[in-house]
């Protein structure tokens, strides 16, 4: 069995990349004939939230994870000066790790072969979301992965395109793994519940992106607007998070835009992911209308629950391509309220709960898939760090 390691540095602020890395790991321990093991490291207050999330899967407790701790700084400090991350790298090496993967790389000379992970290059994507100084950090931790890892995952094809577009073309291997939510139909009770729980309209559009900048919510809410300009009133639920660090007063600015939308909006701010699930059974169809992604869970999770969504014709959305989307220019108001007024008077709640049962796939297929994809990766690197050296020239 080849143990695969993970790092989680988070310390209090898990939430965000928690469904990512759970649907990872669960995917595969799901695959059949299984042949790597997972193993997290992470900082002690950390430790009971990641066994709970990871039944099954052992966690390893480090103060060497636990920011400004003194084995945290030690070890950052002997990195700075050698290059090397002589501590974690011993630490996986008492635990057996034979690959490390999505957490960087251990620096020049190291001797575990370790994955880099890609999600996307929005940065170079949308330069105006980003500061120069952020946009230059990206850059930097780019070109160590390529130079230290011995393997590089993007989640989407438009991610390894983008890549090689700004880059060139990688010098070690690359994997492309779509990610696959765990996803499964929810109970119509426990959808009725979490309906009342927060007072929904019998029909909505549901929007769970979070409040960033290139998520375009602004384009759902002049949509609406126009529709009610013409005589048509129709119902938008928005959750996530309300902070962008890059522009602060966003939320702020969508909020009063909404305004004019009258009783029509709920913003719910963020939800359990079990109700995330429920609201978006309940829509009549989900709303994407993002400026950018890497690979769009909405977008996975509403195929998975059979599902219309609304969505951006963006590249990584086309290559998605969910089997009940309807597609719109990211820029035209218009066009979305055109799309959004044939849902709204098109929706009929029983057929749709035929028609969306009829597009439900086999999730748990897609699940084994996903992890089987990530298995293979893993083997490949292990195997391949035994003969072959990564070369160690920097990304152009």
């Amino acid at each position: 069995m080849v143990r695969v390691g993970f790092t989680f540095e988070m310390t209090g602020s898990w939430l965000g990349g928690a469904n990512y890395f759970r649907s990872l790991i669960a995917a595969l321990l799901a695959v059949p004939g299984r042949a790597v093991e997972p193993v997290i490291f992470a900082a002690e207050p950390d430790v009971a939230d990641l066994r709970s999330d990871f039944p099954g899967v052992e966690v390893v407790a480090t103060s060497m994870l636990a920011r400004r701790t003194p084995a945290w700084a030690l070890r950052k400090v002997v990195l700075r000066f050698s290059g090397l991350d002589v501590a974690l790298q011993w630490l996986l090496r008492r635990h057996g790790i034979a690959v490390l993967s999505h957490s960087g790389a251990l620096g020049a000379g190291g001797t575990i072969p370790a994955i880099g992970w890609i999600a996307d290059l929005q940065h170079r994507r949308l330069p105006e979301m980003c500061s120069a100084a952020e946009s230059a950090a990206r850059d930097a931790t780019i070109e160590r992965w390529h130079r230290h890892c011995a393997a590089l995952i993007f989640s989407s094809e438009s991610a390894r395109g983008d890549f090689e577009r700004f880059y060139g073309k990688a010098r070690i291997p690359v994997f492309v793994i779509p990610f696959v939510p765990l996803t499964r139909p929810v109970d119509p009770l426990v959808v009725d519940q979490v309906s009342g729980k927060y007072c929904l309209p019998d029909r909505y559009f549901y929007i769970p992106n979070q409040f960033w900048g290139h998520k375009n919510h602004k384009l759902v809410i002049d949509a609406a607007l126009l529709l009610k300009a013409e005589g048509l009133d129709v119902n938008l639920v928005f959750t996530g998070g309300a902070q962008d660090y890059r522009h602060s007063g966003h939320y702020a600015g969508l909020v009063e835009r909404a305004s004019g939308v009258g009783e029509h909006v709920q913003f719910l701010g963020l939800v359990p992911y079990e109700d995330v699930l429920a609201l978006m059974e309940r829509a009549i169809a989900v709303i994407n209308p993002s400026l950018f992604e890497g690979w769009s869970t909405t977008v996975e999770e509403a195929r998975n629950l059979g599902k219309t969504i609304l969505l951006s014709e963006i590249d990584v959305h086309r290559e998605q391509a969910p089997p009940r989307g309807v597609y719109f220019n990211p820029d035209d108001k218009r066009q979305l309220a055109e799309k959004m007024r044939q849902a709204w008077l098109g929706f009929d709640g029983p057929r749709e709960i035929q028609i969306s049962r009829m597009h439900v796939p086999d999730v748990a297929a897609r699940r084994q898939q996903f992890g089987a994809a990530f298995q293979s990766a893993v083997l490949a690197t292990h195997e391949g760090a035994r003969y072959i050296a990564p070369e160690k020239d920097a990304v152009r």
